[in-house]
């Protein structure tokens, strides 16, 4: 029996769909709660050093010879844990970590420093010493002119539910 084209077409589109899965880094396991990252191309990050750490519309940016940082209002909680998955590239001598306080300024969550580009998923617990709260912090060392760079392109954060 010949199968109408309809259904062919469908059958079609269901084969593609499997062929092609979605990013792993989109697809969030279920104990975690929705993206709470705010966006890293939308100009609302704050702080950084003029030429240093900015932000446009391709991502976050930090170049010079200074350590940057660039800050942004986050909803968060005390004694938290949070999933961030990032995407950086980095030059030959930057380093990069990020900061999360919890909604009192007791509370701080942080990775370790990256020196390498990539993806990377990290979960950080917000029960150490801070000195903000509700906030997310993006940081990047001092390094030599030229080579200490570093650009975030992708930014997810998710609470870990129990």
């Amino acid at each position: 029996m010949k199968m109408p084209s309809i259904a062919r077409r469908i059958a079609g589109r269901i084969a593609e769909a499997i062929d092609d899965p979605m990013p792993a880094a989109l697809l969030a396991p279920a104990n975690r709660g929705p993206n709470i990252a705010p966006s890293i191309t939308d100009g609302s990050w704050t702080g950084g050093l003029a030429g240093i750490a900015v932000q446009d519309g391709t991502g976050l940016h930090f170049n010079g010879t200074d350590a940057g940082s660039l800050v942004h209002t986050l909803d968060t909680e005390d004694n938290v844990t949070y999933e961030i998955t990032w995407t950086q590239t980095v030059g030959a001598s930057g380093s990069f970590r990020w900061q999360l306080y919890g909604d009192t300024n007791a509370h701080l969550g942080q990775t370790a420093s990256f020196t390498t580009s990539g993806t990377f998923v990290i979960q950080v617990t917000t029960n150490a010493a801070g000195s903000f709260n509700n906030r997310i912090q993006a940081n990047v060392n001092a390094g030599t002119a030229g080579s200490n760079f570093v650009t975030i392109s992708y930014l997810e954060i998710r609470k870990v539910l129990p």
